[in-house]
């Protein structure tokens, strides 16, 4: 069993070897068959690369390529390696015509220790007590809540929710 999959791999390489090679020739134009062409104009280009370009002195066996640099896809609007400046001074927000928006607090979860300081994840931050998030400061972790203070304004927020500041 071992030796017929031995001699399968073999005659498999073997054949893809001839199919590449062919494959090959074909696609350089030295034979008749490789070229698409019948006649004298694929055996003008084999003649021509055997025997070198005498115009312009390639040496005998030698395939000109002749390369052509590819159109660009689309307008190149920015390097991304060099700061635009003028862009970036003309992408400048008026903040006075933008309406201030609260931010939410989505609490994804409270660890709870007694041995530990807590813990509360805020937007998928990991934040303990005297943390600030959104300008707020947290001011206490329970088991099931936390309490969030901003200048005046006090609030709790529990797991699992998505909780707005209090107005």
């Amino acid at each position: 069993m071992a030796e017929q999959r031995q001699t399968t791999k073999v005659v498999l390489v073997v054949v893809l070897a001839i199919a590449l090679a062919s494959v090959l020739i074909a696609r350089t134009g030295i034979l008749p068959f490789g070229s698409g062409k019948s006649g004298a104009g694929s055996q003008g280009k084999a003649s021509q690369a055997a025997t070198g370009d005498a115009k312009n002195g390639a040496p005998a066996g030698s395939v000109e390529v002749q390369w052509k640099r590819p159109d660009p896809i689309g307008p190149v609007v920015s390097d991304p390696m060099r700061m635009n400046l003028a862009q970036k001074k003309a992408e400048k927000i008026d903040t006075a015509s933008v309406a201030k928006v609260e931010p939410e607090f989505r609490v994804a979860g409270i660890i709870y220790s007694t041995q530990q300081p807590s813990s509360i994840i805020i937007d998928g931050r990991i934040l303990h007590e005297g943390n600030t998030i959104h300008g707020a400061t947290i001011v206490k972790i329970n088991e099931s809540y936390a309490v969030l203070q901003r200048g005046d304004k006090t609030w709790q927020i529990s797991a699992g929710q998505t909780n707005k500041e209090p107005k």
